[in-house]
Formats: structure tokens, sequence, C-alpha cells
């Protein structure tokens, strides 16, 4: 009897601390997600806001370039958001290709993550491996490319002509 009393306390004691821990780390997931949908999402506006900028300021080429790196980011969105739902009906697919090209991936992905979302036995990646991916385009086919863009303008022109933005 004594045993089963020790061990019923210390089984208390580690589920209050176990508790405590799983509301720890819910907090730090939660945290970790909507910094990176914060940053998504401000780097997205900050490279519509450029691209704007260029084609007041009559920078044609770096515009259309421009253009062309947040389409083809976009695209890659649609194109891992067909490839993960292959097996879904057309319904699905349809409704999941439309929140990519509206970049709404990301958001809807860490909500999947966040919530704890089960795997699906009809989709291609686990909702961890999908926010994983939709940030590795985000920086391969949108971030990257636009910085290296901006940099280069900002090194190749003359004081007056950089604008505040």
């Amino acid at each position: 009897r004594k045993v089963i009393r020790f061990m019923t306390r210390v089984l208390s004691a580690l589920a209050q601390k176990i508790v405590t821990w799983l509301k720890m780390a819910r907090i730090g997931l939660t945290v970790r997600i909507v910094v990176a949908l914060v940053l998504t999402y401000e780097d997205f506006v900050t490279d519509v806001l450029v691209t704007v900028e260029y084609k007041e300021t009559g920078r044609e080429n770096f515009f259309r370039l421009s253009i062309y790196i947040i389409a083809f980011a976009i695209f890659m969105h649609c194109l891992v958001s067909f490839i993960n739902n292959t097996k879904k009906g057309i319904k699905v697919r349809v409704l999941r290709f439309l929140s990519s090209l509206f970049m709404l991936t990301p958001m809807i992905d860490g909500y999947n993550v966040w919530t704890g979302k089960e795997d699906d036995t009809n989709e291609q990646f686990k909702p961890a491996e999908m926010l994983v991916i939709s940030r590795v385009i985000e920086v391969i086919f949108e971030s990257l490319p636009e910085s290296t863009v901006q940099t280069y303008i900002i090194l190749s022109s003359t004081p007056d002509k950089i604008s505040n933005i």
C-alpha cells in the first residue's frame, strides 16, 4: 500500500508538471507560427509595394522581373497544392488551388499545424511538412530573388535615384 500511495503522489506531481510543460509547448508553437506568418505576409506586401514603386519610377524591366518572380512563387504554391491534393475530389482541389493562388496557403498550413490536424491519407504531405514546404517556396522562389533584384538596384543607383521605399 505504501508503494501505491508513493506512486500515486509521484504520478500526480508528474502529471501537474506535464500539463505545465504542454501549455508552454503550445504557447511556443503559437508564437513560432504567428511570427512565421507575419514575416511571410510582410515580405509579400513589401515586395508588392516595391514592384509598384518600380512601375511609378519608370523601371519597367525591374517591374516586369518583380511581377515574374511573384507570379512564379504563387505558381509554385499552386503546383505543390495540386500535388498534395491529387487524391482528393475536384471540389477540394479547386478550393486548395484557389487558396494557393490568393496566397492563403501559409495561413492555412499554419492553422492546420496549430490545431494538430490529423494526417490525411489522401494528402501527399503531413500538415507540418506542408508548412515547411510553403516556407521553403517563399524563401527560394520569392524572397531570395526579390532581395537580389532590390540589392542590385540599390547598388547600381545614385543617391538621388533611391526612393524612400
